[in-house]
């Protein structure tokens, strides 16, 4: 019940971001005349869809949480894993962007080295509190058989998440919530594909095309059929292998420029430098791994 609550609690902090969001967004011509708003408009739309989308997640399992009820346990063990491993990678770029965002030459003044020092290291811990500590925290606590127990005590009935096992069961909601949240970045899109970014109507339709695969996925692996493994290890290996390319020919900040950030800002800040080739081929490898573990729960036809 306590971290039901708190899943209660960021999806309210998620949905005020959202709301942050479109307010900027419809205040975005007369911010745009007084050069206040550093991105178009259309950036602020999809931040707020995606908000009001991860805030909803939270706030969904959360009260399923403090209801006890049987399903939330591997939908929030799905929910924070993935915020624990985005958590990671985010804390791995964190050193690089910071030594640029507090170099002289970016901010245009001299701090002493002390200073520089204690920023980086209160923002490091924040990061990792947020982003480490807290996800972790959560897959620590439904983890716990005693709380599996509990939950089928309150809630006897079978569930949906129980018709495949766990580790099939997250790569299933993992591909629906790409699908689902590929849609609002359909407002601003900017998709590496092979070395190049697909931006304006090429980009949203690669990303719309993308939505309507990861869904027809996520029914797929539901189902354990051998045919839905054998595509979804094709299509993540050949996004991972698109990613990495893309990264190899494109330069950071042009990827950022695609995104609608003016040159000024850019030239004012470290965004040049905090998308790491090498991450993108880690995960890649991983996830071949993972597909290869789960590949024994798999059938060639839908089972009874």
């Amino acid at each position: 019940m306590l971290f039901g609550a708190l899943s209660i609690a960021i999806g309210f902090i998620c949905a005020l971001f959202g709301l942050l969001h479109l307010l900027l967004a419809l205040m975005s011509d007369s911010l745009l005349e007084a050069q206040a708003l550093p991105v178009e408009p259309q950036s602020y739309v999809m931040g707020a869809m995606l908000y009001f989308l991860l805030g909803g997640a939270f706030a969904w399992v959360g009260t399923g949480s403090v209801r006890k009820k049987r399903w939330v346990r591997p939908l929030m063990l799905t929910l924070a894993w993935t915020w624990l491993l985005s958590g990671v990678s985010v804390l791995a770029m964190m050193p690089g962007i910071l030594a640029g965002a507090l170099d002289p030459s970016m901010t245009g003044v001299a701090l002493d080295d002390a200073v520089v020092g204690v920023v980086k290291l209160g923002l490091l811990g924040v990061g990792a509190l947020f982003g480490v500590v807290l996800p972790a925290l959560f897959v620590l606590v439904y983890q716990d058989r005693y709380l599996h127990m509990t939950c089928e005590v309150y809630d006897p009935e079978s569930a949906w998440t129980e018709r495949c096992p766990p580790a099939v069961l997250g790569l299933s909601v993992g591909l629906g919530a790409c699908g689902v949240m590929a849609l609002p970045m359909s407002l601003r899109p900017v998709v590496p594909f092979f070395g190049w970014l697909a931006t304006g109507w090429a980009g949203a339709g690669l990303l719309l095309i993308g939505a309507g695969l990861c869904l027809w996925l996520a029914r797929k692996i539901y189902g354990l059929l051998l045919s839905g493994w054998w595509a979804t290890t094709i299509f993540l290996t050949l996004t991972g292998v698109s990613t990495w390319i893309t990264l190899l020919r494109v330069a950071p900040v042009d990827w950022y420029r695609a995104m609608g950030y003016p040159d000024e800002l850019l030239q004012a800040t470290a965004l040049g430098s905090t998308i790491p080739s090498w991450l993108t081929a880690v995960v890649t490898l991983l996830t071949v791994v993972y597909m290869v573990r789960i590949r024994k729960h798999f059938h060639t036809a839908e089972p009874d």
